[in-house]
């Protein structure tokens, strides 16, 4: 949750904090109704010099009050011609109507509403992109009276996003060209009947790893999504057994350079998924367990169902490092390897959260392991 988020859910937030401890304190100290009145007058200045917008509005669609500053988020030249001119928020300021119903709906549900983004038109026309925390606050007969919320202008922020997410469809479209090459070189020499095994076995090494990183081209932009929330879930039945075989002969190269012990226990467990993506997850995962197991050492890998569930647990020798353990999953988050970006895990949670799922970490320093618990939903029959 975001810091703008926290502010709401947290209680009435830093920007009415002050005010209303003034209030209370004015309260349990019986004090006069001038120093009341002071109070209310500090607190009223804090929210007109806020720096998000501020308001009230009522669940038919109306402003009880609003701050300068969602007055100018607007394009209206007061706060008070905000409200006097604004009879239907839903109709007048959403661009979609129906946004606005999905936020009451939620709201009436869950009470609060953290981080809702969607797009909205100015008085002058021009849309732009706005994110809000609501609270939905009850009277005495325990239906909603009225909604109390924050709001930020984010149009530059969602332009950044825009912009950054053509520049990654360019720059996929520019690598994949010269791939073809070194996909289609491999398959036609392949086709050739005088070649080596030796030969054959380093053609198809090069074919595997250009298709690999197609795929990671390709699952580029999925992993921005999640990051955005933005991504959407086309699922089909995967078999993780399938998958788990798979990043394991891709990874039978590093295996046999450290020398691992690799113990598995593979059964059929489908689940609903994308199975590029999956097989990412998974990828990354046994990749870091195999870089941190010593040479010499080993790993174990086995895929079940459980409770419902399907389970893939990694375990390997070694464990993580005391100061990124409570970062793991963190972006960036990385120690002791040469070449590590600390994004191996990080795209791998987003995956399996994607899915519906999630992971878990533990790890030990007596004995030295480290074991991940991927859980995901089972494919439906």
């Amino acid at each position: 949750m975001s810091l703008f988020a926290t502010l709401l859910v947290g209680g009435a937030g830093a920007v009415f904090g002050l005010g209303l401890s003034l209030l209370f304190s004015c309260k349990r100290r019986r004090l006069s109704a001038l120093q009341l009145e002071e109070a209310r007058r500090r607190l009223e200045a804090l929210i007109d010099s806020a720096p998000i917008g501020v308001y009230r509005s009522t669940p038919e669609g109306t402003f009880l009050s609003a701050n300068p500053r969602l007055a100018q988020i607007y394009g209206y030249d007061s706060a008070e011609q905000l409200v006097s001119s604004v009879h239907d928020i839903g109709g007048e300021l959403y661009l979609h109507k129906e946004d606005r119903g999905k936020l009451v709906a939620t709201l009436e549900r869950e009470e609060v509403v953290a981080d809702y983004e969607c797009p909205m038109r100015r008085r002058d026309g021009v849309v732009i992109w706005t994110s809000r925390c609501m609270r939905a606050i009850r009277g005495q007969d325990g239906r909603v009276a009225y909604y109390d919320a924050f709001l930020m202008d984010i149009t530059e922020r969602k332009k950044a996003e825009t912009l950054r997410e053509d520049v990654q469809r360019i720059l996929r479209h520019d690598l994949k060209s010269p791939l073809q090459g070194i996909i289609g070189l491999p398959t036609l020499l392949l086709q050739q009947d005088d070649l080596t095994e030796d030969q054959r076995r380093m053609l198809l090494m090069v074919l595997d790893s250009g298709k690999a990183m197609q795929r990671m081209i390709d699952n580029s932009l999925s992993i921005y999504r999640m990051e955005t929330n933005r991504f959407e879930l086309d699922p089909e039945p995967v078999n993780l057994e399938d998958v788990a075989n798979d990043c394991l002969n891709d990874l039978d190269g590093l295996r046999r350079t450290k020398e691992l012990q690799v113990f598995v226990d593979l059964q059929p467990v489908v689940v609903g998924g994308e199975r590029d993506l999956l097989r990412v997850m998974l990828a990354n995962l046994l990749l870091n367990a195999m870089e941190a197991a010593s040479t010499g050492g080993w790993v174990e890998a086995a895929v079940f169902a459980e409770d419902g569930l399907a389970k893939v647990w990694i375990r390997n020798q070694g464990a993580v490092p005391q100061e990124i353990r409570d970062k793991f999953f963190g972006k960036y988050a990385t120690s002791g390897k040469r070449r590590g970006t600390g994004l191996g895990a990080y795209s791998a949670l987003l995956v399996a959260r994607a899915h519906g799922g999630d992971i878990a970490m533990s790890t030990s320093d007596e004995p030295e392991e480290t074991l991940l618990v991927v859980s995901l939903p089972l494919s439906p029959g």
